[in-house]
């Protein structure tokens, strides 16, 4: 009879056993499984803002290409990485004192010199050139000067920076001139400008011209 009992105690402790092996497996192959899942998720999910950061920043690069694009057209328009042009600049000069009348303009361009890295900011691979000009001259109107410059600056031979300029009353008389003209002229300037150029070193520019 003890035999017995102790045979479907052990029967039933064995299916018990049996029962609970199994649930732990489930329970452990479930969590595994989770883990899984929440791992594949969590992936999932810094990929995805790996890529929105990427769209972002596509879409930065893109605006500045755009920007860029546009400053480095508005520059070539204007001839920065030419070589220098100072043919031109003289016979712009020329043309402007003409269409101005102005007899007494005066001017000289120095010999094109390099910046030298430090005295502006800008990278080392880049080489920057500078050309300046002096020019003296009487006027009829103040307009007069802006016109002048006005026609530098849209000569499209290097990007020109006004770096000194002077404009006083003419009071003195200039002895190449006839009093009659001489009084017409009200005013007298001196300015300095310089173009700013990228690229290789031209030949030495053309002697001082001294305009009567």
């Amino acid at each position: 009879m003890g035999n017995m009992q102790f045979s479907l105690i052990k029967k039933q402790f064995v299916v018990f056993v049996s029962i609970v092996l199994c649930s732990l497996v489930l329970v452990l192959a479930s969590f595994l499984y989770t883990q899984q899942q929440l791992d594949e998720e969590k992936s999932i999910k810094t990929r995805m803002r790996s890529l929105r950061v990427n769209i972002a920043n596509i879409a930065h690069d893109k605006v500045l290409i755009k920007d860029y694009q546009l400053s480095y057209e508005s520059l070539t328009s204007k001839g920065f990485f030419d070589r220098e042009k100072r043919l031109a600049w003289i016979e712009q000069l020329q043309m402007t004192a003409d269409r101005l009348g102005l007899p007494n303009l005066r001017y000289q361009i120095n010999l094109q010199t390099e910046i030298k890295q430090g005295e502006l900011p800008m990278p080392s691979s880049v080489t920057l050139f500078k050309s300046q000009l002096n020019f003296q001259t009487r006027l009829l109107h103040e307009g007069d000067l802006l016109s002048l410059i006005g026609d530098l600056q849209n000569h499209n031979s290097g990007l020109l920076v006004v770096d000194h300029c002077k404009l006083s009353r003419n009071t003195g008389r200039d002895n190449h001139s006839r009093k009659s003209q001489n009084d017409t002229y009200h005013f007298h300037s001196e300015c300095d400008v310089s173009w700013y150029t990228l690229g290789k070193r031209t030949a030495p520019g053309l002697p001082r011209r001294d305009g009567a």
